[in-house]
């Protein structure tokens, strides 16, 4: 059984993190912000693919004008490495791939003079401890890791008991904290 990631032939359970990328996209619109980066994953990471795939498509329907960075590996360095691009592309917002590399970002920017989210909003992905812990906390798309747990026990309840392999998709949900603001633009 596969958590986080597919195949067609494994049992699999995945976070499905459309709706609240593109829910937090949609803050974004409301609060001003038209010039957006994607900081991208790791090129072979499943989840970098999916989670870049709903930012373009929110991007496409709210007519942003999206800036892409990377692919990039996911951490604190690569984070903070992209920050000089993300000024320079005139992004006013920032999709990191994941928390990690949003912290990153924040750091950088600070580093730069920037403060968050009165020059840039920035936005995380999956909610761990560090997304709580920053100042301000990270807006960011929470993965309900029980709800994964327990459905990875079922389906490996059914490959046991030799049942067809099948997938099982669960959404992430919109952690809205203190890294998006209005735009200073």
């Amino acid at each position: 059984v596969l958590v986080n990631r597919s195949t067609r032939t494994l049992s699999s359970v995945v976070v499905d993190n459309t709706a609240a990328l593109q829910e937090i996209g949609d803050r974004l619109v409301e609060l001003g912000h038209r010039r957006v980066a994607l900081l991208r994953g790791p090129q072979a990471a499943w989840a970098a693919t999916h989670r870049a795939r709903a930012v373009r498509s929110w991007a496409e329907g709210a007519g942003i004008d999206l800036v892409e960075i990377g692919p990039l590996e996911a951490q604190f360095e690569d984070g903070r490495a992209a920050a000089a691009q993300i000024i320079d592309a005139g992004a006013d917002a920032v999709f990191a791939f994941d928390d990690l590399m949003a912290a990153g970002v924040i750091a950088g920017l600070s580093d730069l003079g920037e403060q968050v989210p009165t020059h840039r909003s920035v936005i995380g992905c999956d909610d761990v401890l560090l997304a709580r812990t920053l100042t301000p906390a990270l807006t960011t798309v929470s993965a309900p890791f029980e709800e994964l747990g327990r459905a990875a026990v079922e389906l490996l309840g059914e490959v046991i008991a030799g049942r067809t392999a099948r997938a099982v998709s669960l959404p992430g949900t919109v952690a809205l904290r203190g890294t998006v603001g209005p735009t200073s633009r």
